[in-house]
């Protein structure tokens, strides 16, 4: 016949995207915790950096503690980074995910001198 018939759209793919999206959030907030964690130790060895060295010169313990800060900043800084970026894609994703769309419509289509198949729905 020719009545319009409705295609459902998948509802696993929304609800996969859903889970990759809390998965990516779990993952980015546990890499803004690790940033923030080191980024504490990093502020821990500054401290003993600034008691055991001069403009000039540090005593081991100076020395070891400014080698682990730099370390350990780096480490802050990309587990910040890519926990953010992480965070900001699985929020992004559940958004995306919690859409619900209408179903796309396929109908034949009769014209004056030709057919042919009409298409409705949203994107």
């Amino acid at each position: 016949g020719g009545a319009p018939r409705a295609i459902a759209p998948a509802s696993e793919a929304g609800n996969g995207l859903k889970t990759a999206g809390f998965v990516l959030g779990g993952v980015g907030v546990a890499g803004v915790a690790v940033g923030a964690v080191t980024g504490i130790l990093t502020l821990g060895k500054k401290s003993t950096v600034t008691a055991h060295c001069t403009a000039t010169a540090c005593d081991r313990v100076g020395f070891d503690a400014e080698s682990a800060g730099k370390g350990l900043s780096t480490i802050s800084t990309l587990t910040f980074l890519v926990g953010g970026a992480a965070l900001a894609a699985g929020v992004t994703l559940i958004l995306v995910s919690g859409r619900r769309r209408a179903p796309t419509t396929v109908a034949p289509l009769a014209l004056p001198g030709g057919s042919g198949l009409l298409l409705g729905g949203s994107f």
